[in-house]
C-alpha cells in the first residue's frame, strides 16, 4: 500500500480533526443572516416541504374501547395532540361509535380515533356494538388511509377483576381482520390498556392475571394518563403513555411517521424516528457531497438539509412558523453558515492530505455527511428541549432559540469524532455504516 492509499484510509478520522480544529480557530457560523441563501427563502423552502410531507401522512386509525369511567377520554387527550375529547362529542359513525376529532371541524390532525360506548351494556347491545366494530373496519379494507391499525381495549386498574365476558368479548375482538391497499389480510392488534394504574402492585397482579390468558391480547400496558393526589403529600405522577405509544408502533410499524408526528407522550420514539430521517440526509449529502462541483455550489445539499429539517419538524408534530425557520436556519444552512464550514474543511484536508480527485470526492462526500449529521442532531436536540419544556415554542423565533441552535451545532461537530454513523459511498452508489474504527479505505478493500 503506497503512501496516498494510507492517506485515504484515514480520511474519515483527518475529517473529524480537521472540523474540530476549523471550529478552534474560527467560528464559521455568521451570526448574521448570510446574503447568499435569504432566511426568508429558506424558511419559505422549509415550510413548503413540511406541507407535502404533512399531505402524505396517511391517517393512523384506532378504535378504543372499554367500560364507561375507565378514562378513554382522558387517555386520548392525555397521548394525541389536539385536546381531540374535550367536548365530548365526536362525529357519529355508527348508530353508537363516535369519531375523533370530527372530520367536518378538524382535518388538520392525521389521526382518526372510533370510539365505542361502554361494555356494561346487555349482551344483545354488545353484540350490535361488536358488529358495529367490524363494519369500521371492513369500510377501511382495501384503503391505506382508513384501514384500522390498532385496538386499544381499555380496563380499569382498579376494578375488583376482569370479568370473563369481558375476557370473551376481547377474544372476539382478537378475531377481527383488515388490510390495506396490498390486499393482505392480519388479524388487528389489541392491546389492552390497564388505565388508572395509581398502584402499582394492583397493576403487576391484574397484567399477570391477562397474560396467563393465552392469546387474550398482544399486550398489556398499565398506564396513568394524568397525576393523580393520593394526600396532601403524595402525588403519583403519569406514566405508561410512552410505553403505550412505542408497542403501537410495533405492532404498526407501517404507520410509524403518522404515530409519531401526532403523539405527544414519547420522546423517545421522536428521537429514534428522527434520526433514522438524519442517517438518509447524510447518505445524499455524501453523494452529493462527492459529486465533481465545488462545495459551496452544491444547492443540492442544502436541498437534502432542507428536506431533513422540514421532516424532523413534521415528526415533532409542531407547526410551520415561519420566523422560527428563518430565525434559526439562516445560520446553519446559508451559504456562510453549514456550507462555508464545508469549504474551510475541504480545503484543509486536500492540503493536508494532497490527494487525488477520487479521494477528493471523498473527502467533500465524507465532509457534507458529517455536518448534516450534525445539523440534524443539533435540530433534534433544540426540538427536544421544547418537548421537555427547558424551552419555549416562542424561544426558537428569538436570539435565545438562535444561539442555543448554533451552541447545539458546534457541539454536535465536536462530538462527532466519537460517532460510528459515518458513510462511505461504494463505487455502485450504495452507502453502509462505519463502523467505530473501520475507514472508507477497509470498506473498498473488503468490496
Amino acid at each position: 500500500m503506497n503512501k496516498q492509499d494510507g492517506r485515504e484510509k484515514k480520511l474519515p478520522q483527518l475529517t473529524k480533526k480537521v472540523i474540530g480544529k476549523v471550529l478552534k480557530k474560527k467560528d464559521v457560523l455568521p451570526d448574521k443572516e448570510d446574503a447568499g441563501i435569504p432566511g426568508q427563502e429558506l424558511a419559505d423552502k422549509v415550510i413548503s416541504k413540511m406541507k407535502s410531507y404533512k399531505e402524505d401522512l396517511s391517517h393512523l386509525n384506532i378504535i378504543i374501547c372499554g367500560k364507561t369511567g375507565v378514562g378513554k377520554s382522558t387517555l386520548i387527550n392525555s397521548v394525541f395532540c389536539g385536546n381531540l375529547a374535550d367536548t365530548g362529542i365526536g362525529f357519529p359513525v355508527t348508530s353508537e361509535i363516535r369519531l375523533f376529532p370530527d372530520e367536518n371541524f378538524r382535518t388538520d390532525i392525521p389521526l382518526r380515533i372510533y370510539d365505542t360506548p361502554g361494555f356494561e351494556l346487555d349482551a344483545v347491545q354488545r353484540s350490535s356494538i361488536k358488529e358495529q366494530i367490524k363494519s369500521v373496519i371492513d369500510a377501511g379494507n382495501g384503503n391505506d388511509d382508513r384501514c384500522i391499525h390498532c385496538i386499544w381495549y381499555c380496563i380499569n386498574t382498579m376494578a375488583s377483576k376482569i370479568e370473563q365476558e369481558e375476557i370473551n368479548y376481547i377474544n372476539e375482538l382478537r378475531q377481527l381482520t383488515a388490510f390495506g391497499s396490498d390486499g393482505e389480510k392480519r388479524s388487528v392488534p389489541v392491546i389492552i390498556v390497564l388505565t388508572q394504574s395509581i398502584v402499582k402492585s394492583r397493576a403487576d397482579q391484574l397484567t399477570k392475571v391477562i397474560k396467563s390468558s393465552d392469546s387474550l391480547a398482544n399486550a398489556v400496558i398499565p398506564v396513568l394518563a394524568r397525576e393523580e393526589a393520593i394526600d396532601s403529600r403524595t402525588t403519583v405522577k403519569a406514566f405508561g403513555m410512552d410505553k403505550l405509544v412505542e408497542k403501537t408502533e410495533e405492532l404498526a410499524p407501517f404507520i410509524s411517521d403518522t404515530l409519531t408526528s401526532v403523539q405527544i407522550v414519547s420522546l423517545k420514539q421522536k428521537q429514534k424516528n428522527c434520526r433514522s430521517v438524519v442517517n438518509l440526509a447524510a447518505v445524499t449529502a455524501l453523494g452529493v457531497g462527492a459529486a465533481p462541483v465545488p462545495f459551496a455550489d452544491a444547492p443540492l445539499l442544502v436541498s437534502a438539509e432542507i428536506a431533513m429539517i422540514a421532516k424532523i419538524t413534521v415528526l415533532f408534530g409542531f407547526e410551520a412558523d415561519k420566523s422560527v425557520m428563518m430565525g434559526i436556519l439562516s445560520s446553519a444552512l446559508g451559504t456562510g453558515g453549514a456550507t462555508l464550514l464545508g469549504r474551510t474543511v475541504v480545503s484543509n484536508l486536500l492540503k493536508l492530505t494532497g490527494v487525488g480527485a477520487v479521494a477528493g470526492g471523498l473527502i467533500s462526500g465524507s465532509t457534507a455527511a458529517v455536518i448534516t449529521i450534525a445539523l440534524g442532531e443539533a435540530y433534534i436536540q433544540l426540538l427536544s428541549m421544547v418537548f421537555r419544556g427547558e424551552l419555549k415554542k416562542t424561544d426558537l423565533s428569538s436570539d435565545k432559540g438562535r444561539k442555543k441552535f448554533r451552541q447545539l451545532f458546534k457541539e454536535a461537530l465536536k462530538t462527532s469524532k466519537d460517532s460510528n454513523i459515518y458513510k462511505s459511498l461504494s463505487a455502485d452508489g450504495s452507502s453502509e455504516v462505519l463502523t467505530e474504527g473501520q475507514t472508507i479505505g477497509d470498506t473498498q478493500e473488503n468490496k
